[in-house]
């Protein structure tokens, strides 16, 4: 019987997205934490992070203003409440992300985070898009941001 998480992902995904984001021990155990996205305390460091459709982050919380300005609600969650990907830069959302036919990661943030937020983002799209090598990974749950305009992506370097 093959075990899988409550999002259908089979152990063997688990350890593997554990491993690949550098946390040996929920690659063992399959929990996460904060640590798990290369993130300490607000103080350590900035962080951006790339994370999936339905991912219980930002789906957690009743209250989302302190990680999502109101206006920018209807771009990442869909009537029912759910979301697509989304790009987190310094503890808030500010984008989502597709991939392209390749099986690239194209960031889309409609303001700019800063050169700092941009070369964050980027490097998680590369390594992201490495870790896929090639694997195209469709998701039901898409937010709106990803149907707009696509002129507003950070271009890729």
């Amino acid at each position: 019987m093959r075990r899988t998480s409550k999002f259908g992902a089979g152990a063997a995904s688990v350890r593997r997205g554990c491993e690949y984001a550098g946390d040996t021990a929920s690659a063992r155990s399959g929990e996460t934490s904060p640590e798990t996205l290369g993130c300490r305390r607000a103080t350590d460091r900035r962080c951006g992070a790339l994370l999936p459709a339905l991912d219980p982050t930002a789906l957690g919380w009743k209250e989302r203003d302190f990680y999502l300005a109101p206006d920018f609600y209807s771009a990442i969650f869909d009537w029912s409440g759910n979301c697509g990907t989304t790009a987190w830069w310094d503890g808030k959302i500010v984008g989502a992300y597709v991939q392209d036919d390749a099986g690239r990661v194209e960031l889309i943030v409609p303001s700019d985070p800063g050169p700092a937020g941009r070369t964050a983002l980027q490097a998680e799209a590369k390594r992201l898009a490495d870790w896929f090598d090639g694997e195209k990974v469709t998701s039901l749950y898409k937010c709106p941001l990803v149907t707009w305009d696509r002129s507003t992506a950070i271009p890729r370097t």
